[in-house]
């Protein structure tokens, strides 16, 4: 395992996900609940690398999500909507190290 993975795991104390195993650490959870139960809002941090394996499975998102890169190789995230297409993007250092993945709402 790379050093510098090892010391972020150690710094942020990560746990791994329930169902992807990667790890991870919440650093915000709303006290304010929708309607159903769940909080109105979250936020984490996610360790993607090859060692120990990473990855997001594909899931139907009932918030928007908000992916920020900060270093290493880049990192495909493929999003599909209702419709069924397909949009890649590459998040990468220095060019788009920010992404919003908003829901796609029917009127």
């Amino acid at each position: 395992m790379h050093p510098e993975v090892k010391a972020l795991i150690k710094h942020y104390h990560f746990q791994p996900l329930p169902v992807e195993g990667t790890l991870f650490v919440s650093t915000y959870r709303s006290a304010q609940e929708v309607e159903g139960g769940g909080p109105v809002g979250t936020a984490m941090i996610g360790l993607y690398c090859d060692e120990p394996h990473s990855l997001s499975l594909f899931h139907r998102l009932t918030t928007d999500e908000v992916w920020h890169f900060y270093g290493g190789d880049p990192l495909r995230l493929s999003q599909d909507n209702i419709h069924v297409t397909v949009e890649d993007s590459i998040l990468r250092g220095g060019s788009q190290c920010i992404l919003t993945v908003s829901l796609e709402k029917e009127i």
